[in-house]
């Protein structure tokens, strides 16, 4: 059963991201990368990995001690449903002590909000109008 507003959408990718305590230099994060990269590959459900280290995903910044995965998984019909894939990722990754790794699924409405989040807007409009409205 859905949670949220809007129920999470199997994509056929996630993303994690990867910090490591501050101040870590970019070769001990590419060094991190690549063990996440390795285990990632063993996994029956994953597909390919790319990843970009340098980058905090979470806030936009560029950061030596921050990396983001992007993990494109096999088919649907291939791959268990997409929180499983999730949670087993999660475990193999916990694997790596030296960093905090977060796995999350895209939003499903694409854009700025962040994973399952929503950005609503209205627009104010005279009283008048609005007083038509509710009659």
């Amino acid at each position: 059963m859905p949670k949220g507003f809007l129920p999470q959408e199997d994509q056929g990718y996630l993303f994690a991201s990867v910090q490591l305590p501050e101040a870590a230099s970019l070769e001990r994060t590419e060094a991190v990368m690549a063990q996440a990269r390795k285990l990632l590959m063993a996994n029956p459900a994953v597909e390919d990995v790319i990843q970009v280290s340098g980058f905090n995903i979470l806030n936009g910044t560029s950061a030596s001690n921050g990396g983001f995965i992007s993990v494109m998984l096999k088919d649907w019909h291939q791959r268990p449903p997409l929180d499983a894939v999730m949670a087993d990722i999660q475990r193999q990754l916990l694997s790596l002590p030296e960093a905090t790794i977060m796995t999350f699924a895209p939003p499903t409405l694409p854009g700025r909000a962040m994973p399952r989040g929503l950005i609503c807007a209205s627009r104010r409009r005279p009283v008048s109008r609005r007083r038509s409205w509710s009659r």
